[in-house]
């Protein structure tokens, strides 16, 4: 191989995870325990102990696949969140991810979940 193509074929490659890395990148919280026993979008009363989530951006029902680094949890859309963050998780779900002490995430990784 030619110093040329390998040198296309790298830049190639970066330009390939530089665009995934920064344009999926989101920030994600969790919901205080103030919302317990309050009714959500869905009717159902929020429950901090569910693998549920708060999002702008999906339709309520969703299932959607949470990535930040090697970590991965699966929630289902059931309320609309602030504008402050892109999702708000449960503390539960929250958990899959990262410990609460740290209490926002960025560069989360939000997907629609194709299996659900």
């Amino acid at each position: 191989m030619s110093l040329k193509t390998y040198a296309i074929l790298m830049l190639t490659a970066w330009m390939i995870v530089h665009s995934i890395n920064h344009v999926d990148a989101k920030e994600a919280t969790f919901y205080s325990d103030d919302l317990i026993g309050r009714p959500m979008a869905n009717t159902k009363p929020f429950r901090n102990d569910q693998l549920w989530c708060a999002s702008n951006d999906y339709p309520l029902g969703t299932g959607l696949k949470v990535s930040w680094g090697d970590k991965v949890v699966y929630v289902e859309v059931t309320v609309r969140c602030d504008d402050k963050t892109d999702i708000d998780l449960t503390k539960f779900a929250f958990q899959f991810l990262a410990p609460l002490e740290i209490g926002r995430l960025k560069g989360v990784v939000i997907e629609e979940d194709k299996d659900d």
